[in-house]
């Protein structure tokens, strides 16, 4: 079945995250994607009580929480050539499936990482590979599904190549999240 919803970066960044759900609920959203972040209204240091406290939030106002976001993959690429970086990053997507399951999601976008001109194509597919490969136990035992976004970051640039990717980490909790509006460099 397919929900309207509407993700928590469409609301300001200092906006608590029951405020943003109440205000999409009043919209006539069925579903929201709560947004992870390293601080912010929903961040990794989050308990939890605080996490199951928005999932009683979202049940009250009738929405979804199917998935759950992160723009960690930015800021901590996976694709990196520094060691820790990359660990950072793995780090992070461990505590954002954590997350996930708390609010009850099946899904955790995820932004395996950048393409530069300090990052090779071919460095950032063995990097993001290895490191979704090794992050794929902790999504199952969360059961929550790894959702390889893409987006203009230079990296998985075809389906075939997503294909690929995915189908190399053998696990049905590795799946493409696609989103139309962030395919296309600005």
């Amino acid at each position: 079945m397919m929900l309207t919803g509407i993700n928590q970066w469409a609301f300001p960044d200092d906006m608590l995250t029951a405020s943003a759900m109440a205000i999409a609920a009043r919209l006539g959203f069925q579903s929201f994607e709560i947004c992870v972040g390293e601080s912010g209204p929903t961040s990794l240091a989050a308990t939890e009580s605080d996490i199951t406290a928005l999932r009683r939030e979202a049940d009250k106002l009738g929405l979804s929480l199917r998935t759950v976001g992160t723009g960690l993959g930015w800021q901590y690429p996976m694709t990196s050539p520094d060691v820790e970086l990359r660990a950072k990053g793995a780090d992070a997507t461990v505590k954002a499936l954590q997350i996930a399951k708390w609010l009850g999601a099946h899904t955790l976008l995820v932004v395996p990482g950048i393409v530069s001109p300090e990052i090779s194509y071919e460095a950032a597919l063995e990097n993001a590979l290895t490191a979704t490969q090794e992050l794929t136990p902790a999504a199952e035992k969360a059961g929550v599904t790894l959702g390889i976004e893409n987006v203009w970051n230079k990296f998985l640039l075809s389906p075939v190549e997503m294909r690929d990717f995915i189908d190399q980490c053998e696990s049905e909790y590795v799946g493409a999240y696609i989103d139309t509006g962030n395919i296309i460099l600005y």
